[in-house]
């Protein structure tokens, strides 16, 4: 059995934190990084205290848990179809017990992250007389680790195709230019969207319920700040579908201008739900417009920048986190409207400038 644990901790775990270690280092750089040390703990503690008092905020952390729980299994599952992983296939002649434990092994080592931080919260929770909370959340932890590990092995026992593939949208009209971005995530990228957006709403209700004595709009700004930061996967997918599948569009009889306001139509579709839990928080109408202005200006400008060289991750990743954390400083500041239309105006200019000459480079 020790041997088999190897393996599968080889082959599957540590190649998960691999290649999620800069998803991992970010969400721990926001957790973490950004508070004053001594402030930490009860940052976290007032972080907690709200999911556990608010039924809305603790379903949605519920369902941030779910997506990354379901990202674990995909990865798995991507691993078992490897023709290299061919091994792990010999795992459906041991007892199903034993590999029903291997793969809640498995599960509970690339799961730990959330684990950690649970136990705090379940710690809270029967401190403050919230029982239900707390174990919801370790019935949820079980229930989840039992059925991810159930599905594993049906994965490994069936002879059918590994992958689990979530259905394809079809639409079936002709789709104007940002529902064409859009479709991209309808298609390929529902669980990125899905974590995405879920992530982002998250980070909006932590920070509208720090406990403040007056209306303060700038802490849902916060909070859609933080959201914005992890929108860099999906701009990323973005500027790569255009530039290996749709960079046709460069010859159609299409105005800079039009072109421009065309994909700020499609980061302002985008940031449709972040709107919503906004308003429906009490946030006043004229302060969600300036929210969805702030998100726009600041997803645009990191979408036209990338147009100056060629597409590369790691610069993407550098721009997002120093754009962050320059909007983070804005926004305290209450320079958010000033600093919108500035990076709106730069993000028009660089667009301007940069996309008639842009050349994508060949894998």
């Amino acid at each position: 059995m020790q041997a088999v644990l190897k393996i599968i901790h080889r082959v599957c775990v540590l190649k998960f934190y691999e290649r999620h270690a800069a998803l991992l280092a970010f969400v721990f750089y926001v957790m973490f990084g950004l508070v004053q040390s001594n402030e930490l703990i009860d940052f976290h503690q007032g972080l907690i205290f709200a999911s556990l008092t608010s039924p809305l905020f603790y379903a949605a952390v519920l369902g941030v848990w779910t997506l990354y729980l379901i990202k674990i299994i995909l990865f798995y599952e991507e691993c078992f179809s490897l023709p290299q992983n061919s091994i792990l296939k010999n795992f459906g002649l041991l007892a199903p017990r034993s590999q029903w434990m291997i793969f809640s092994y498995a599960i509970i080592l690339a799961y730990l992250p959330v684990l950690i931080y649970s136990l705090f919260m379940i710690r809270l929770a029967f401190q403050h007389q919230l029982i239900g909370y707390g174990l919801g959340i370790i019935v949820f932890h079980s229930s989840a680790i039992g059925l991810g590990s159930w599905r594993l092995m049906h994965v490994i026992n069936s002879t059918s195709s590994f992958a689990l593939k979530m259905p394809r949208l079809w639409w079936g009209f002709r789709k104007p230019l940002p529902l064409i971005y859009l479709g991209l995530l309808a298609n390929r990228l529902k669980l990125t969207f899905l974590l995405t957006k879920l992530s982002s709403v998250v980070c909006i209700l932590c920070l509208w319920y720090l406990p403040v004595d007056h209306y303060e709009p700038r802490l849902a700004w916060l909070g859609l700040a933080f959201g914005l930061a992890g929108h860099g996967v999906i701009l990323f997918e973005w500027r790569k579908f255009e530039d290996r599948e749709f960079f046709f569009s460069r010859a159609l009889p299409l105005a800079t201008s039009y072109r421009f306001a065309m994909i700020g139509v499609a980061f302002l579709l985008l940031l449709i739900p972040e709107s919503i839990v906004m308003f429906a928080q009490g946030l006043q109408i004229v302060d969600v417009s300036i929210g969805l202005v702030i998100g726009t200006a600041f997803l645009l400008f990191i979408y036209c920048t990338s147009y100056r060289h060629p597409l590369n991750n790691e610069q993407h990743l550098q721009r997002m986190l120093w754009l962050f954390l320059i909007s983070f400083l804005m926004i305290l500041s209450k320079f958010s409207i000033p600093f919108s239309i500035l990076l709106l105006a730069v993000a028009w200019w660089q667009f301007k400038k940069h996309f008639d000459a842009y050349q994508p480079v060949a894998d």
